[in-house]
């Protein structure tokens, strides 16, 4: 009985052991939602923009335009993330997975302009 005691104490040691650096983690992981929520404002007005003027644009062209709307963003007080993304802001992993699954090339602007082709109205799904 004593052994057997012994063992689940041990046990029990190595959980709270581990559910110490889950805690690490989910601070991290806290104070990341955070940002992004605070964030959200800026980072959806951006979004907006390029599913209204990105079309035709080449991607280099796409990041200038996307660095001087978040200048203006951050110039107007309007909280952004300067790290922003039109990939991550719209796109689901799981539905990005399944268009390169599909066919769809890896690269930056051919899933931007499938999240532009799925996201906006001038184009039909």
């Amino acid at each position: 009985n004593i052994a057997l005691t012994a063992a689940r104490l041990k046990r029990a040691g190595k959980l709270v052991t581990a559910l110490g650096d889950e805690q690490v983690r989910w601070d991290e992981t806290v104070t990341a939602f955070q940002k992004e929520i605070d964030n959200v404002a800026g980072d959806v007005f951006i979004a907006s923009a390029c599913v209204a003027y990105y079309g035709p644009f080449t991607s280099q062209y796409r990041g200038l335009l996307v660095a001087e709307w978040i200048t203006k963003c951050q110039e107007l007080e309007i909280p952004v993330s300067s790290d922003f993304s039109l990939v991550s802001t719209l796109a689901d992993p799981f539905e990005i997975r399944q268009w390169n699954l599909e066919g769809l090339p890896r690269d930056n602007v051919s899933t931007e302009n499938a999240v532009l082709v799925t996201k906006g109205r001038r184009w039909p799904p």
